[in-house]
């Protein structure tokens, strides 16, 4: 990316000693803190490595859980960009949200047509006076579609019983090759 060999190594060995350095002034002003945990849980032997092991499980476990409750719900509201396709040609048309961080859409202004603006800070403003039976669709550019899966449940917690995230967000609206449109370039963006 046109940083020279030279350069790297300074930035990175500047990097190293800083992160490595921070871990050594925090030793030195906890060290009598670090020290009485290492006294107790050498007292307490396999009791504090067996209570500490279990701890850690059950965290593993229920970020597991956590996880897979989102995967199972995910693929119960998903859409496909074509599905979608077909609900806007119908006569009741669905209304479509655009989950994106506002530093995504600074990033990126296209967005599908008609779509409004969410911030999930802002959720119930936003749907206050939207009919329960409204289909909805939400859609984000991150990931396995976690914002816009994450506002559907919202939305199903308080209520609304036709809501779906868009399989693929945006990125796979526009490899269908359809339509969008830039902010601002619609009434009431």
């Amino acid at each position: 990316m046109g940083l020279r060999r030279s350069s790297f190594f300074i930035f990175s060995t500047a990097g190293a000693a800083l992160w490595a350095g921070t871990w050594l002034v925090v030793g030195a002003i906890f060290y009598q803190q670090i020290n009485g945990v290492l006294v107790t849980v050498t007292e307490f032997g396999k009791t504090a490595v067996f209570v500490i092991c279990l701890l850690l499980a059950a965290y593993v476990i229920f970020r597991w859980w956590q996880r897979y409750r989102i995967k199972v719900f995910a693929k119960q509201t998903r859409i496909t960009p074509k599905e979608l396709a077909e609900l806007l040609n119908q006569e009741k048309l669905p209304l479509i949200f655009d989950a994106r961080s506002s530093l995504a859409k600074n990033l990126d202004l296209e967005r599908i047509i008609g779509a409004r603006p969410l911030d999930p800070k802002t959720l119930a403003e936003t749907i206050a006076d939207i009919p329960f039976s409204q289909v909805m669709v939400v859609y984000c550019s991150c990931p396995n579609d976690v914002s816009a899966v994450q506002v559907a449940r919202q939305l199903k917690q308080r209520g609304y019983t036709q809501v779906r995230s868009l399989l693929g967000g945006i990125d796979a609206w526009r490899a269908e090759g359809f339509s969008v449109e830039y902010y601002g370039s619609a009434e009431g963006s």
